[in-house]
């Protein structure tokens, strides 16, 4: 009996060890999911910048009119 409580004692105890690293592991997760959700946002606001700074033309002609007036 007292092997059992021993067997039994040291299985909670691994059961919290392993709740102790998923719990960490689920942490990592979270932070990994901030962090591309930061890098997306970062991403996006470069991609607005850009395109507030490169002018957009809908036709050749309209190219060719911004360059003569320069």
């Amino acid at each position: 009996m007292n092997q059992l409580y021993v067997s039994l004692s040291a299985i909670e105890q691994e059961i919290k060890t392993l709740q102790d690293k998923l719990e960490t592991l689920e942490r990592e997760r979270q932070r990994q999911d901030i962090l591309i959700a930061l890098q997306d946002q970062y991403i996006e606001v470069l991609e607005k910048g850009l395109a507030l700074e490169t002018p957009i033309y809908r036709t050749e002609d309209s190219y060719r009119e911004s360059r003569s007036t320069t």
